[in-house]
């Protein structure tokens, strides 16, 4: 059975790569990353919490600053609903850069459920994010200044599963893959 679980996961990954883009920005990138989902006592509520730092160069220029503190409510071990906030700030970096750096600030809800499939743990993630970011500007001293917030919507859903390498389940594989959504203000 084991045999077929990574035969399906392999087979999920090279279906999942992605094809080449018509431009390429080669910078190695380094991520650092903490997600974690903490119970506020025996009840039902718990905080989500996660920082994301994100370098370019090998780790020698910034790029990315997010941090996305929420609420969660359990309905069961396998369905819960988060409310957050997110901010972000975006550094220039790489072979396109933006003009300056930027803010942007996020309203997050989401959905997650997980259930058993082929003998594997699956989880799906719906999240609706109310995105507003920092335009940037010419400012008078020859740089640039956020001079406006453009508002979008984004919708996001996430399918992600993990194949137990031990029997204890602390070395896997995990595998997962996010569509994204964008709708611009009207």
């Amino acid at each position: 059975m084991k045999f077929f679980r990574t035969a399906f996961l392999m087979a999920l990954i090279v279906c999942a790569m992605p094809r080449q883009a018509d431009q390429a920005d080669d910078n190695s990138n380094l991520w650092v990353n903490y997600a974690g989902a903490h119970s506020l006592g025996d009840g039902p509520w718990g905080l989500h919490l996660e920082t994301q730092v994100r370098r370019s160069d090998l780790g020698g220029d910034c790029q990315q600053l997010l941090i996305r503190p929420g609420i969660i409510y359990n309905f069961s071990p396998s369905l819960s609903a988060t409310l957050g906030y997110a901010f972000v700030k975006t550094y220039p970096y790489g072979d396109f850069p933006a003009l300056d750096d930027f803010p942007e600030h996020r309203i997050w809800e989401q959905v997650s459920y997980t259930h058993k499939f082929l003998n594997l743990e699956w989880q799906h993630r719906l999240r609706l994010e109310q995105r507003f970011i920092g335009e940037l500007s010419p400012s008078d001293g020859g740089g640039y200044d956020v001079g406006n917030y453009r508002f979008e919507n984004r919708f996001r859903y996430m399918l992600r599963t993990t194949l137990p390498l031990t029997e204890d389940k602390k070395t896997y594989l995990a595998w997962s893959d996010e569509i994204f959504s964008t709708s611009a203000a009207m």
